[in-house]
C-alpha cells in the first residue's frame, strides 16, 4: 500500500468527518492501526479542523445549533462532537460544534477537501509565523537588555575609566576599562581590534604591585566585554593576544593596548 497516495486521496478527511460508508470507515480504522503515518494524519486533520472551527465560529444559542444539527440529520450535539474529536470532550463548546456541522454540510457540494486543506495549511502557517515572531521578539528583548546593561556600565558614575591606547605594534587599537572599585567589577570596551591569529583570544591584565594579574579572556571583537573582578591597587591595565583560553603570564610582544590608572 502506498501510504502517501492514500493520505492525499482525501479519504481520511471524509473519515474524520464521519462521511464514509460504514464499511469504508472500518477499513480506514483497520489501516490506521496498521500504519502509524495514517493515524498521525488523522490526528492532524482532527486538530486542524478543531482549530479552524475555533477561529471561524461564533457563539449561537442552543436552539440555533439544534436546528443546524437536525437539518443535517445528525443525532445529537455530543455524538457529532465526539465523532470529530475522537470523543475527547463531550462538553466541547457549542459554537465550535456548530462550525463543525457547517463543515460537514460542505461535503455535498464538493468544498470539504478545499476547506480542510486550507484550514490545515493556514493553521501550520499561523503556528510557524507565531514561532518566528516569538523568536524575533525574544532576540530583540535580549539585545535590548544587553544594550541597556552596557549603557548602565558606561554611564555609571561609580566606575573609574581607564583609557588604553594602542601600542607601537597596534597603533589603531583602542580600549576603555570601566572599573568599579566598590564592587570590583570590570568591563572593557574594545575598539578597532587588530587581526588576531586563529585559535587565539585577547586577555586583559591588571598590573598590581608590579605583577600582572589575569583579568579574563575575551573574543577579538569590538564591543563591551564583562571580565573578572579585580581587587587591589592597580597601576596599569593591558591587553595581549594569547592562545585560546589565555596564558599564565602575558606575552609582552603581543600587547595591543595599555594604559595607566589615574586617580
Amino acid at each position: 500500500m502506498n501510504v502517501k497516495e492514500y493520505i492525499e486521496s482525501g479519504i481520511l478527511e471524509l473519515y474524520v468527518m464521519g462521511a464514509l460508508p460504514a464499511e469504508e470507515a472500518l477499513e480506514v480504522a483497520r489501516l490506521s492501526n496498521q500504519y502509524p503515518d495514517l493515524q498521525a494524519e488523522i490526528q492532524a486533520i482532527e486538530a486542524a479542523l478543531i482549530r479552524y472551527a475555533e477561529l471561524e465560529c461564533k457563539n449561537p444559542d442552543d436552539r440555533a445549533l439544534d436546528g443546524a444539527l437536525a437539518e443535517l440529520g445528525l443525532q445529537s450535539k455530543a455524538a457529532t462532537i465526539g465523532k470529530v474529536v475522537g470523543m475527547r470532550k463531550a462538553s466541547f463548546p457549542w459554537a465550535v460544534a456548530a462550525s463543525l456541522a457547517l463543515l460537514v454540510s460542505l461535503v455535498g457540494n464538493g468544498l470539504l477537501f478545499n476547506q480542510l486543506n486550507t484550514a490545515k495549511k493556514e493553521v501550520n502557517r499561523l503556528e510557524a509565523l507565531e514561532n518566528t515572531l516569538n523568536q524575533d521578539v525574544l532576540a530583540q528583548q535580549t539585545s535590548f537588555k544587553q544594550l541597556e546593561n552596557q549603557l548602565k556600565t558606561i554611564e555609571n558614575p561609580d566606575n573609574l575609566l581607564v583609557k588604553l591606547p594602542g601600542t607601537a605594534g597596534s597603533p589603531n587599537a583602542l580600549a576603555t576599562v570601566y572599573w568599579n572599585q566598590e564592587t570590583h567589577e570590570i568591563a572593557l570596551l574594545m575598539r578597532e581590534v587588530p587581526q588576531v591569529p586563529t585559535a587565539h583570544q585577547l586577555q586583559l591584565w591588571a598590573i598590581i604591585d608590579g605583577v600582572p594579574v589575569d583579568a579574563g579572556v575575551f573574543d577579538p571583537v569590538n564591543g563591551l566585554h564583562t571580565l573578572k573582578n579585580i581587587t587591589g591597587t592597580v597601576t596599569t591595565f593591558a591587553v595581549t593576544i594569547e592562545p585560546m583560553g589565555g596564558s599564565v603570564n602575558p606575552t609582552l610582544d603581543q600587547m595591543i593596548v595599555a594604559g595607566n590608572v589615574v586617580g
